[in-house]
């Protein structure tokens, strides 16, 4: 249980960086795509 919680801060602390990270993936994945990333 505290390996969960040792998870889930790590995950907190760097949300930022994880969502800058997996909205730049989906911007390149879907940059030609006829709908784009809506």
């Amino acid at each position: 249980m505290q390996m969960l919680k040792a998870y889930a801060k790590d995950f907190w602390r760097y949300r930022y960086l994880l969502q800058n990270l997996i909205g730049r993936d989906f911007k390149l994945k879907y940059r030609r795509s006829v709908l784009g990333v809506v």
